[in-house]
């Protein structure tokens, strides 16, 4: 009787552990998702904004600073993590 109380308070201690591991695993896995689309609207946003600015410029101008400001967010986020490698590798 002993042993069966023993074993099932284990099995019950183990599956509580298991399951606080898939709720910090989801909450880990929401907040990086929320992240990452936090990120592209804050990154969208900028672009919107560096492209209203430039419309306020003359023509040849304005013509310029747009394709300074034309770059997708899915190529800026792979310079951003390929700058961020090298960063975290020279020290």
């Amino acid at each position: 009787m002993a042993t069966y109380s023993t074993a099932l308070l284990t099995a019950i201690k183990r599956d509580i552990v298991v399951k606080k591991h898939q709720v910090l695993g989801f909450i880990v896995l929401a907040s990086t998702l929320i992240s990452a689309c936090s990120n592209r609207a804050l990154y969208e946003t900028a672009q919107h904004n560096r492209r209203t600015a430039c419309l306020k410029q003359p023509p040849p101008q304005a013509e310029k600073c747009l394709e300074s400001v034309s770059k997708p967010y899915e190529e800026y986020e792979r310079e951003r993590q390929a700058l961020l490698k090298e960063a975290k590798n020279k020290k």
